[in-house]
């Protein structure tokens, strides 16, 4: 699995995104229609016996989610048994980690130990 950019949950990046607390944003997480409660649906994953892999890369520059919303994934995951590799692109907004080498090269390293190689069209196939 590979994360890129994530964040913890919707209703806290309202909380992040509007820190005001005399905005009425922050307070409406209970009408949201879809929550993605990421920490949440990841302990329903890992309660059914998935112990896949994981790679959790953060944008340094992330003009959206705070840093620290990855590395509460993290935490979560390693709690739970799942083998978590980390990685920052220093400079990268929000949806740039892999138009920066550093990005690309860390889901390529990430792939590569599956045995999966990505130097094609035919590394697509491997990965169906």
């Amino acid at each position: 699995m590979i994360l890129e950019t994530p964040f913890v949950s919707v209703k806290e990046m309202l909380v992040a995104l509007y820190p005001q607390k005399w905005l009425p944003y922050r307070y409406l997480g209970f009408a949201l229609w879809n929550r993605w409660e990421l920490v949440r649906e990841l302990g329903e994953v890992v309660s059914t016996g998935w112990k896949g892999r994981m790679l959790i890369i953060e944008a340094g520059g992330d003009e959206l989610v705070p840093r620290g919303q990855a590395a509460r994934i993290a935490e979560v995951a390693r709690n739970a048994g799942v083998h978590t590799e980390e990685g920052t692109v220093e400079g990268a907004l929000h949806v740039e980690c892999l138009a920066k080498p550093k990005g690309r090269k860390m889901v390529t390293e990430f792939l590569t130990s599956f045995g999966i190689g990505c130097s094609g069209p035919s590394s697509a196939k491997a990965l169906v």
